[in-house]
């Protein structure tokens, strides 16, 4: 609820500073600034009030299994990211997501859990790849998804570039990364990787893809057509 106080001066404007309030992550909402409430008639602490029984709303709202099932609505690519260990031992996890974030230079972007057995030797190698599996292969994601003390059993690999391994048959294609940055982010821990090698899909290979807790693959007999970027 908003209330309009009877008079408002030209640095008194309430809705900017409910807005302002809503979007901050660094001031709490429920926190007065009593010698601003004063000049503006007492708005400020109605807008932060209003706004932090708003957020709360929000969070009640926007549990685990709500924003899963969005998330789930989003079909992507399945991806098993390796590394190596300080003994040398193959490492592997099954990732919550993998995006491009440049192109110039080339980075891409993992998100690993914060109880992932493989963090602490990707943090230890600062290098790693990004293995795009092949379709038919959910068997190989399910694996490196648990916490299996040996996840390469029966995964046939060899060593790329940077002594990461590559999935030798189950992978469709492959980026080999450093880490450039690690980003804290809630349970979750956020990889920057500059791409150093790599090796596109061969022609006629289709991906695993995963859509709604389900996985699949891709259709070629329903394709829409080809994407034209514009430049936006």
């Amino acid at each position: 609820m908003y209330v309009t106080p009877r008079r408002q001066t030209a640095r008194c404007r309430p809705h900017r500073l409910a807005g302002h309030l809503a979007r901050s992550l660094a001031l709490p909402l429920t926190s007065r600034d009593t010698s601003t409430e004063s000049a503006c008639g007492g708005t400020l602490g109605l807008a932060a009030r209003a706004a932090n029984r708003e957020r709360e709303w929000l969070v009640q709202v926007m549990d685990q299994h709500a924003l899963r099932s969005i998330m789930g609505a989003f079909p992507k690519g399945v991806t098993v990211v390796t590394t190596v260990d300080a003994t040398g031992a193959p490492r592997g996890l099954t990732p919550n997501d993998v995006a491009s974030v440049s192109s110039e230079p080339p980075m891409l972007l993992v998100c690993i859990n914060k109880t992932s057995t493989t963090l602490a030797a990707l943090r230890h190698s600062r290098k790693w790849a990004v293995n795009y599996l092949l379709a038919g292969t959910s068997e190989v994601s399910n694996q490196f998804a648990t916490k299996l003390p040996d996840k390469f059993f029966g995964v046939e690999w060899r060593p790329g570039e940077l002594g990461v391994p590559v999935l030798q048959h189950a992978a469709l294609a492959y980026a080999e990364c450093t880490t450039h940055q690690e980003i804290d982010a809630g349970d979750h821990v956020i990889l920057i990787g500059m791409v150093a090698a790599g090796q596109p899909p061969a022609p006629g290979t289709l991906p695993l893809m995963y859509f709604r807790r389900t996985y699949a693959t891709w259709s070629e007999d329903h394709v829409e057509g080809s994407y034209v970027p514009q430049g936006a």
